[in-house]
């Protein structure tokens, strides 16, 4: 699994950019341990100085009107991917695609970005921290 996650950052040292947004609900599945956890927030610290990449958390006490209801990624005009526990949907009408668009816009406009997307997940990394026995 470490070889695949390794391997699946490489992309990150291409000439592509990238530009993501978490919710900080996603970010308090517990699913390892506690510092498994706050490892993986203090990655995500890393992840947001890469000049390539741009990254967005959407606070949990943020108000919001358009709730995320699955992931999706945009790849570019033309196609939207959805990934389901057994499958992974590609999604090609022009219409369907621009609204993944329009709705990431506004889930990018709810997002914190740069030192206060740090702040959020140095704080999660703190909690996970203090979870420890």
């Amino acid at each position: 699994m470490v070889a695949a996650r390794l391997a699946r950052q490489q992309i990150l040292d291409t000439d592509r950019t990238f530009h993501l947004v978490l919710t900080e609900s996603a970010l308090r599945w517990h699913v390892g341990s506690p510092e498994i956890m706050a490892r993986q927030a203090e990655h995500l610290v890393t992840v947001t100085e890469r000049p390539n990449v741009r990254l967005g958390i959407i606070s949990w006490t943020r108000p919001v009107t358009h709730p995320v209801l699955h992931a999706f990624q945009i790849y570019d005009q033309r196609a939207a991917m959805v990934g389901t526990e057994t499958a992974v949907a590609v999604i090609t009408d022009a219409r369907d695609v621009v609204d993944y668009e329009t709705r990431f816009e506004i889930y990018a406009r709810l997002s914190d970005y740069d030192d206060d997307a740090r702040h959020v997940l140095r704080r999660l990394a703190d909690e996970y921290r203090a979870l420890q026995p």
